[in-house]
């Protein structure tokens, strides 16, 4: 008797401990979105102020990864006010290995688009973005360009995000789920935080399913290269190569 109800409270505890895990994650997600929405307004309402009707190339560039901006001061805020930088910024020269997971999560991407994109178009559902959309600037052409992409997304965007959802949100949940557990549900949110900004930016109801699978199954991947790598260089550099493609495929 005394072993059973051990046994049951042990099970209380870590069913409380995984719901208190995963309603930390959707305030962080759902905190970060806000955050992300907020900066882009700041920086857009700010750049307009600056710039006035002259658009700079070079700020067209920047201002499509405002949101990412926002993602990362969040991200940033959350390990400086519980001070636990080596818990979440996991970073590292890459190596090898890392490089290979690098060159491995866009072919992996890829396979998962041509496998989902025939299925969501067959159902009416229609991924927007770049790729479908265009860029309003020929980066590919205008090399004086390529820097700007190097430190917008590279080096402050893409680890932006990546810190939020990799570093904080999935190294939290792996705290009380095992790397499986974790993985999913960090991909959940991603999901999820990509599905309330379609809904934010008046996406047809199509795109946000669309870009709901896609960024789940995104997230999956970025998520399993995190926990096997150990370093956010990994999936930080694959989601800004990635969206590079997307130039490619938009020019």
């Amino acid at each position: 008797m005394a072993g059973g109800e051990a046994e049951r409270r042990s099970d209380v505890r870590r069913a409380r401990a995984m719901a208190v895990a995963v309603a930390g994650a959707l305030g962080l997600t759902v905190g970060g979105l806000a955050v992300g929405v907020l900066a882009a307004l700041c920086l857009g309402f700010l750049v307009f102020e600056l710039a006035g009707p002259v658009r700079s190339d070079a700020l067209v560039v920047v201002q499509v990864r405002y949101l990412q901006i926002g993602f990362l001061a969040f991200a940033l805020g959350y390990v400086a006010v519980h001070g636990t930088p080596r818990r979440y910024v996991k970073l590292r020269p890459p190596t090898r290995r890392d490089a290979g997971w690098i060159v491995a999560i866009p072919l992996a991407l890829a396979l998962l688009s041509a496998v989902f994109d025939p299925v969501l178009a067959a159902v009416g559902f229609t991924p927007s973005g770049a790729s479908a959309n265009g860029f309003p600037v020929d980066v590919l052409a205008r090399p004086a360009l390529w820097p700007v992409v190097a430190v917008a997304w590279f080096l402050v965007a893409a680890p932006g995000e990546e810190l939020l959802f990799r570093g904080v949100i999935q190294g939290r949940l792996r705290e009380t789920f095992d790397a499986a557990g974790a993985v999913a549900l960090a991909a959940a949110c991603f999901a999820l935080a990509h599905l309330l900004l379609g809904f934010l930016t008046g996406d047809g109801s199509g795109a946000i399913a669309a870009n709901g699978v896609e960024t789940f199954a995104s997230g999956l991947v970025f998520g399993a290269a995190y926990e096997r790598t150990d370093n956010l260089v990994v999936p930080a550099v694959a989601h800004a190569g990635l969206w590079t493609v997307g130039l490619a495929l938009a020019s």
